[in-house]
């Protein structure tokens, strides 16, 4: 009986001999591996024993902001819209309007490229005609010649003679002079410039028949 348990334990001893060697070639073959691996590795030295791969993202630049220009030089109204009024055509490289008889006063409506900060700019340029009707200054819900808005803080500007029949540059400057008004809450310019959400150019200036023109609206800094 002794000798068949001593038998057995030398029979267990043997396999477990057997499995720790058959344990230890995998190790050296897994390790072997690993080290091929490194070395073969054109962006890992062998020699680091921690290696950590990040992803990093490209730096990207800012943009500078490029002034908003319309010189409807294009098809279309590149935008613009009418308060009170109709575009009737964009032809000849400018846009063109009409008016309702509805006791209101028509406006360009600028479209929202030229929403935004405008406190880097110093003047706002445009071309404008107008003619037919008899010309008036008040009532008609006139709000300005220049309609600036963000929110609820308002700046208009207004004229002192009405555009002319002809083509006629106006340069209007983005600077508290004295010449705009302000309401809203707004205490100074730059309140309202600080983010315009709104921005309408006077279009009617006749009681009666009357038609305008408008042309080339830049921001110049």
């Amino acid at each position: 009986m002794k000798k068949a348990q001593q038998k057995k334990r030398t029979s267990d001893s043997a396999v477990k001999v057997a499995l720790i060697g058959a344990l230890a070639t995998v190790l050296v073959a897994v390790v072997t591996s690993i080290v091929s691996l490194l070395q073969n590795s054109p962006n890992i030295s062998p020699t680091q024993t921690n290696v950590i791969l990040t992803s990093t993202p490209l730096p990207t630049s800012t943009p500078l902001p490029i002034p908003p220009i319309s010189t409807f030089d294009g098809a279309g109204a590149e935008g613009w819209t009418m308060f009170a009024g109709e575009i009737i055509s964009v032809s000849n490289s400018y846009l063109s309007a009409s008016f309702l008889n509805d006791n209101l006063t028509g406006y360009f409506v600028a479209p929202l490229i030229f929403h935004g900060d405008w406190r880097d700019y110093s003047e706002l340029r445009f071309d404008l005609k107008s003619e037919g009707g008899e010309y008036y200054t008040s009532g008609f819900t006139i709000h300005g010649d220049i309609y600036l808005a963000n929110n609820r803080m308002i700046a208009q500007r207004s004229f002192d003679h009405r555009p002319s029949e002809d083509w006629e540059l106006f340069i209007i400057s983005l600077k508290d002079d004295g010449k705009w008004t302000l309401r809203g809450g707004a205490t100074n310019l730059n309140d309202v410039l600080a983010n315009i959400t709104d921005f309408q150019i006077r279009a009617e200036y006749g009681d009666g028949a009357d038609t305008s023109g408008l042309d080339t609206v830049m921001l110049v800094k």
